[in-house]
């Protein structure tokens, strides 16, 4: 079942994003930051990542702090401002990934 073989990449894809080394991590967290440069906020992250995102924060001129308050993730942040809220985390991230990856497995086996 197509399903079943896609829940096994992405869960496989979450896990090697999870086990990223610092560096690597830092790099990717830091392209992620970029949309957010200019926006006054919070980033909030595990407290195993902590590090990293204010690495990441900082090479990249962010202008939002980064929260002493963890969050549970394998990775990656939440954005939060009074005026937005973005989840960048590896698992929503994924998940989007996931679901759009289904749609078009089942267009192409309907629609062929």
């Amino acid at each position: 079942h197509p399903q079943v073989q896609l829940d096994q990449v992405y869960a496989s894809a979450l896990e090697d994003a999870a086990k990223l080394p610092k560096a690597e991590y830092a790099k990717l967290i830091e392209g992620m930051l970029k949309s957010l440069k200019s926006e006054e906020g919070e980033l909030l992250t595990s407290k195993e990542r902590k590090a990293e995102l204010e690495d990441a924060a900082k090479s990249a001129g962010c202008k939002a702090a980064v929260s002493s308050e963890a969050i549970e993730t394998v990775g990656g942040f939440i954005f939060r401002s009074e005026t937005i809220d973005r989840d960048f985390r590896f698992e929503t991230i994924m998940q989007r990934v996931r679901e759009q990856s289904l749609v078009q497995v089942y267009q192409s086996m309907f629609n062929a």
